[in-house]
């Protein structure tokens, strides 16, 4: 499928290991101007401030670790970048690490309506103390997470004027089990 230029815009792919395993999830934002090398550059840098802050590596296994951020112009196919390396810690909650199948989806609730405006973002690194029972996140849990994607929704937000307009919630609705296992 050829390339098709989204004006604008810069899609932010963060990359993660988790037990050896590549995690990658990918944000958008858009702003009033084309993305150019510093903008991006301070795109990646704020968003990998966040990825180290222990408020957000709370919320992580002690298996997890963010590797980089990169920050992409979605103008053109030769999009300019810009790339930071994470060197930070592994993830510090503690419990027993789950496997890497096991995840919760974060809904990216969107100002778009229909399915192209909203997106999931899947969680890695779940520990058992994150559990209220066998197979559901902790309430506690599931707002401490919620509320650190809504710490990188404001980062990107910060520097792209505003645009980052995506709600967060942990899908399914409260008191449903959150695990996905394969």
């Amino acid at each position: 499928m050829a390339f098709q230029p989204i004006p604008n815009t810069a899609k932010i792919i963060l990359q993660g290991s988790l037990a050896g395993q590549l995690c990658e999830n990918i944000f958008y934002a858009r702003q009033g101007a084309p993305y150019d090398l510093t903008t991006l550059a301070e795109l990646a840098d704020a968003v990998s401030v966040w990825m180290v802050a222990p408020g957000t590596m709370s919320h992580y296994g002690t298996d997890f670790r963010f590797t980089s951020v990169r920050c992409i112009s979605m103008e053109d196919d030769t999009g300019l970048q810009a790339e930071v390396p994470v060197l930070g810690d592994f993830g510090t909650h503690d419990g027993v690490n789950l496997p890497n199948n096991c995840t919760i989806a974060i809904h990216k609730i969107g100002t778009v309506g229909g399915r192209h405006g909203k997106g999931r973002v899947y969680h890695p690194g779940m520990t058992t103390t994150m559990l209220s029972d066998a197979n559901t996140l902790s309430t506690a849990e599931s707002t401490a997470i919620c509320g650190s994607y809504r710490n990188l929704r404001d980062a990107v937000a910060a520097i792209a004027g505003g645009a980052a307009v995506w709600g967060v919630r942990i899908l399914p609705r409260p008191g449903f089990p959150r695990l996905r296992r394969r």
